[in-house]
């Protein structure tokens, strides 16, 4: 068994930490874990153990964009990224869990629960199995989906198509039947966890004797779960954001092909078509100049504005849309069987304009840029080339959590980090200016770290424009 630690302690001080993974003996948990420190290039909440006994995972950023599947091998300590792209996690959310299932499919799920992803490693293939929360049409949702209530997203699945669901706020258990989508009308309230807050995730494992054993990591603790007594017991403290391990599992025979869809007469599958216009964000002119690619094929944009895009339905399409003086549009889009009309609107770069570089990621606690951050700071860089008139101030900005002082400080040094990476790319240092505010302008709440996380960020605010 396997965790993602959430807590570590630097110079006596508790902090995130959430890149290290901690080992577990099944068969002793409470004792000590062997520890992976600070082997994943990113903060993460979601990990699943695939067949092949490496461990899968996705960043925690908020960054409602495409992410790449990274893989860790605990036996040689190395890890590196996958070609299984996860689509958009959708504003304000982040990929939360995830779990294998019997045939060793991964999958992931956001904190929102509107969005479960499978990804099937014999083929690569990546399907998005909802879009929409299963759990809001159970009985009981009023009771724990209420604005400011704790997640249900954290999961994991059984050998028999249901997948589990824990109640961060009280430790209930909730079902969903993956076959029909349907959510179990009944939540499961558990008794014997003493602390309220902080469940973060199940995991199903069968023992020696193929006893199913049901794990739940709580807010201090790890507990050993008696489904047919709704009762816990503490097996070992800790606190961790993910639970991994697969051998609940081991099948030899394939799984099963994703159904095709039904029709009452025979009939091809519905394709899906998607009809839209590139507009100016500000005026909603038509940009017939603007350059379009979908799932990476250019599509022509007529005189008029509008495009047309003919796909295969249920997938992941992304689109991106790019025309000197506007910031690039760069988002992924489902699309539903049959024809479907949705916009896609540029930003011009006014003088004012402020926007999030959520994929630049540093070092937990200090201003070196991980390897993951290039990508977007070399669209920053190329935005910059493309438009020479244009001068731009980095923001930077921390949570309130610590010395104001020093996340200040914090700040100022990750905002030089980035200007020093994009002065190495051949953007003039005149053209970029900074400032570091700490925690001074928050754009979430600070009351917990699901919404904390989203202020701490670096964006640009376009300062001129000249043509």
């Amino acid at each position: 068994m396997y965790g993602i630690a959430a807590l570590r302690t630097h110079d006596g001080i508790w902090e995130d930490d959430c890149r290290t993974i901690h080992e577990f003996i099944t068969d002793d948990l409470a004792a000590p874990p062997k520890v992976h420190r600070q082997v994943l290039p990113f903060q993460s909440y979601a990990l699943a153990k695939g067949f092949d006994n490496c461990l899968y995972t996705v960043t925690k950023a908020p960054t409602n964009a495409p992410e790449y599947v990274y893989r860790y091998d605990p036996a040689t300590r190395q890890g590196g990224y996958t070609e299984w792209q996860l689509p958009a996690q959708g504003g304000e959310s982040v990929w939360i869990s995830a779990a294998t299932d019997e045939w060793g499919r991964l999958y992931f799920i956001t904190s929102d629960a509107n969005q479960l992803v499978r990804v099937s490693p014999a083929d690569g293939r990546v399907t998005v199995v909802w879009t929409h929360d299963p759990v809001q049409q159970a009985p009981y949702y009023p009771a724990i989906g209420f604005a400011g209530a704790g997640t249900h997203a954290n999961f994991c699945l059984d050998d028999k198509g249901t997948l589990y669901e824990v109640y961060s706020t009280d430790g209930a258990v909730l079902r969903i039947d993956l076959g029909t989508l349907k959510a179990d009308p009944d939540l499961l309230p558990i008794d014997g966890l003493p602390e309220r807050g902080g469940y973060s995730d199940l995991l199903m494992q069968k023992d020696a004797s193929g006893q199913r054993r049901l794990y739940l990591a709580g807010p201090k603790s790890v507990y050993e779960v008696d489904l047919s007594f709704r009762d816990a017991r503490r097996v070992r403290r800790g606190v961790y954001t993910d639970l991994a391990g697969c051998n609940l599992f081991r099948r030899s025979t394939p799984p099963p092909a994703d159904p095709a869809p039904v029709a009452a007469t025979p009939a091809a599958p519905a394709a899906a078509t998607w009809r839209g216009r590139v507009l100016d964000a500000a005026t909603f002119q038509p940009l017939p100049r603007a350059q379009l690619r979908l799932r990476g094929r250019a599509v022509p944009v007529a005189a008029d504005g509008t495009f047309s895009f003919t796909a295969q339905p249920g997938f992941a399409y992304a689109a991106e849309a790019q025309l000197a003086g506007y910031l690039a549009a760069d988002s992924l889009y489902l699309l539903p069987p049959g024809a479907s009309a949705q916009d896609i609107l540029l930003r011009p770069l006014g003088v004012g304009t402020v926007t999030a570089l959520d994929k630049v990621q540093f070092e937990q606690g200090q201003a070196a840029l991980l390897p993951s951050s290039f990508a977007a700071l070399d669209q920053l860089a190329a935005l910059l080339a493309q438009n020479p008139g244009m001068s731009i101030e980095l923001r930077g900005h921390t949570d309130n959590v610590g010395d104001p002082q020093k996340n200040v400080e914090l700040s100022e040094q990750r905002v030089a980090a980035v200007k020093t990476y994009l002065v190495s790319h051949g953007v003039a240092a005149e053209r970029i200016s900074g400032v570091g505010l700490g925690g001074a302008e928050p754009r979430a709440s600070n009351e917990r770290e699901e919404t904390r996380k989203l202020n701490r960020r670096v964006e640009f605010r376009v300062t001129s424009v000249t043509k």
